[in-house]
């Protein structure tokens, strides 16, 4: 059910500090937005992804997200 609305999904796993749920949320958008070539969705995954990495402290995947994030936004002409 979550995967028709995983942005509502993946906002409770971090805010109730539920790693497992919020990696599996944040591992299908980055799978399923590369696979459908949605910017969208693979923005979305980059999003959590970026504050998943900050909050434990891997800033280099944090930084390399946000760079990610950028060029897509760049490359469909939308705000970074």
């Amino acid at each position: 059910m979550w995967t028709r609305r995983p942005a509502l999904a993946v906002v409770p796993a971090a805010e109730l500090w539920d790693p497992h749920t919020h990696a599996a949320i944040t591992e299908w958008l980055m799978r399923t937005g590369r696979e459908s070539g949605s910017p969208l969705v693979l923005r979305l995954g980059l999003a959590q992804l970026t504050s998943w990495a900050v909050l434990s402290g891997d800033l280099g995947q944090a930084m390399a997200a946000i760079a990610e994030a950028e060029a897509i936004a760049d490359a469909v002409g939308g705000p970074r």
